[in-house]
């Protein structure tokens, strides 16, 4: 029985837009990508693509930009319940918001306090929950079942 598996060599980390970038480059057409940004629900949110290059490394630069006035943080509930209001698919909303939770305990663990109590700074921008959803749909999309990388 074969799988199709996914990889990330993080030589350089593993940003959401690098790994939205990558799946670009492997074939998922960035209208894919947008039409998750749209199941969210999301207004104001846009997708865009571009060639970039950091260092020797070439590859698709997405970029997350959020055209609205509200720009206050959000917690990780409130990602959650974004997620589970769209209109993805059930195994996608499963796997976003599972990341999205673990995401939550890892702050709280760093932070010494309890998941509902994190305040998220960088992370509480509209570009994590676009990130994290459109990752795990375009992996469903390509097919991908499991996800390894290199140590980052």
């Amino acid at each position: 029985m074969s799988q199709r598996v996914g990889y990330f060599q993080c030589v350089g980390g593993a940003s959401g837009d690098m790994i939205l970038g990558s799946l670009v480059d492997c074939g998922l057409p960035i209208d894919t990508l947008r039409s998750v940004v749209s199941a969210l629900g999301i207004e104001g949110v846009e997708l865009s693509a571009a060639p970039g290059t950091r260092g020797a490394v070439t590859g698709t630069q997405v970029t997350v930009s959020v055209q609205r006035d509200d720009e206050r943080r959000h917690s990780i509930s409130d990602f959650v319940e974004m997620v589970q209001r769209s209109r993805l698919p059930g195994p996608v909303v499963a796997s976003a918001t599972r990341i999205l939770r673990r995401l939550g305990q890892a702050e709280a663990t760093v932070h010494g306090v309890e998941p509902d109590q994190v305040h998220l700074h960088e992370l509480g921008s509209l570009d994590t929950v676009v990130d994290v959803t459109c990752a795990v749909a375009g992996l469903a999309e390509m097919g991908v079942e499991a996800v390894y990388s290199s140590p980052i």
